[in-house]
């Protein structure tokens, strides 16, 4: 026993010493971990060798009954609210509230909703009953949100093409519709793209971001200026069209890499900046949970607020408002 003792005590070591190594071999661990987790759980949006060939672009297109949403001649603004197949109850939430035939002029607004496509989920059904779903063949997916606002796009210059102003809203936004109609009954002649314009321009080179943009998609560092926070509205009726000129010259059609660049620099950063459409800022268009407003003329106005939450639109719906109509 005691020779096995001596023995053992040849391997034994100083734990007060070794101490400091375990902790730096465990934080180095730790920020491997996190490190490998980041990169398995952002989405891989962009192709390390782009697809430039156009016969692969798939063209959009609508459902054979397409023809029946067309907007009267009466029409001069279109709400075009972007949304997923499965979002129903999101859809009933907005039908119930700020969305509601209640809020808004019928005879001159027209509210529908753009979706994609699954093979679990059929929109027929919820479209027999309200009548107010574009369907398209979007395929449901992160890296194709560009494909609806385009598909938007198309719809109003082929089915409303008397519209004054096009609003593009997604679908976890209230908007205040009235004040909409407002501002397009002020200045549509005035071709423009307005929103919240006033954002940070700089191209996003961290991997680890939801919103990484490697050089070989996008070479420059910032973008030109554009209009973020889920809302924005095209102001004149060649607006539309303008953009889809310009996506032309965008390679939007070429490439697979610049059809998945986030989609409010696409649309009102890089082909409006190619049109020469100029973007107007407006504090009015909150990115937040709580109304944000700007002066206009003599009173404020709140425009959208972003509500990831259905619980409650018409809460949200009726602070938005109240947020309107005070003196600047």
């Amino acid at each position: 026993m005691w020779r096995l003792l001596q023995k053992a005590s040849q391997y034994s070591f100083d734990l007060d010493a070794l101490f400091p190594t375990v902790v730096v071999v465990l934080f180095l661990l730790r920020l491997f971990l996190v490190a490998i987790h980041g990169v398995l759980s952002v989405p891989a949006v962009f192709l390390d060798s782009d697809n430039t060939q156009r016969d692969r672009f798939r063209q959009i297109r609508f459902a054979e009954n397409v023809d029946a949403f067309a907007c009267g001649d009466d029409v001069v603004l279109l709400v075009a609210v972007v949304s997923t197949a499965e979002e129903y109850d999101r859809r009933v939430a907005i039908r119930r509230s700020w969305g509601s035939p209640l809020r808004y002029n019928v005879s001159s607004t027209k509210l529908l909703f753009f979706t994609g496509v699954t093979h679990y989920h059929n929109n027929a059904e919820e479209n027999a009953d309200f009548g107010d779903i574009v369907l398209t063949n979007v395929h449901e997916r992160y890296r194709n949100l560009s494909l609806k606002t385009l598909a938007a796009l198309l719809f109003a210059r082929r089915h409303c093409p008397r519209v004054r102003c096009l609003v593009k809203a997604d679908s976890d936004n209230v908007l205040n519709i009235a004040a909409f109609e407002r501002l397009c009954r002020k200045h549509y002649e005035d071709a423009s793209i307005t929103g919240h314009c006033e954002v940070k321009t700089n191209v996003i080179r961290d991997r680890f971001t939801k919103w990484y943009v490697p050089e070989h998609v996008y070479g420059v560092n910032r973008y030109p200026r554009y209009c973020s926070s889920g809302t924005y509205v095209l102001v004149g009726q060649k607006t539309p069209g303008k953009l889809l000129d310009a996506l032309r010259r965008a390679s939007f059609y070429d490439s697979e890499n610049t059809r998945r660049l986030p989609e409010d620099v696409l649309f009102t950063g890089i082909a409006a900046s190619l049109a020469s459409i100029p973007r107007v800022h407006s504090a009015g268009f909150s990115f937040w949970e709580w109304p944000m407003t700007a002066c206009e003329g003599s009173h404020r106005v709140a425009y959208s607020v972003h509500a990831p939450s259905t619980s409650d639109l018409l809460s949200e719906y009726d602070r938005l408002v109240a947020a309107s109509g005070a003196p600047c």
